[in-house]
């Protein structure tokens, strides 16, 4: 009886001890919100990406990209990155030089990303990232072949000599 007990107890000191290691971890990662960004952003590349299947590969027009797929997504919380707090602020922006789907560079060709023009149906040269970045110092981005991850920045340009 009394070896059962002890078993117990080292059971539960076993459980106590995992979940204080990793209970700041499962609450940093729901609190800073970068899973759903990703999510977020992956949801509406592939929305984008659809809708170039059906319009010849082409992208919807910069000016109401996130109107064109709507029946793609029917999901107005995906439009909207968690970090960005406010009503009629959204967060994301779509790559105005993407002209075709159908590029060499894809997988290094932002589609759409994090930016700080927070107006709906924001649109820029990948020009408009936050600095520094809204999750935990990156910014996001979904590229053209269809993969969400973080965005690395342009080089800064350097003086000549």
């Amino acid at each position: 009886m009394k070896q059962r007990l002890v078993e117990g107890f080292m059971v539960l000191l076993i459980v106590a001890v995992v979940t204080a290691i990793f209970f700041p971890y499962f609450a940093q990662s729901k609190k800073s919100g970068p899973i759903s960004c990703l999510s977020n952003l992956k949801q509406l590349g592939l929305a984008l990406m659809e809708y170039g299947d059906d319009h010849d590969g082409k992208p919807p027009p910069r000016d109401f990209w996130m109107d064109a797929i709507w029946d793609y997504t029917k999901n107005e919380k995906i439009l909207h990155c968690d970090k960005v707090q406010g009503a009629g602020l959204y967060g994301y922006a779509l790559n105005a030089g993407v002209k075709s789907f159908g590029v060499p560079s894809a997988d290094k060709t932002p589609l759409v990303y994090d930016s700080v023009n927070l107006a709906r149906n924001a649109s820029d040269l990948v020009a408009s990232l936050p600095d520094p970045g809204r999750h935990n110092g990156c910014d996001y981005a979904c590229y053209l072949d269809g993969h969400a991850h973080w965005i690395r920045r342009p080089a800064e340009p350097t003086a000549a000599r």
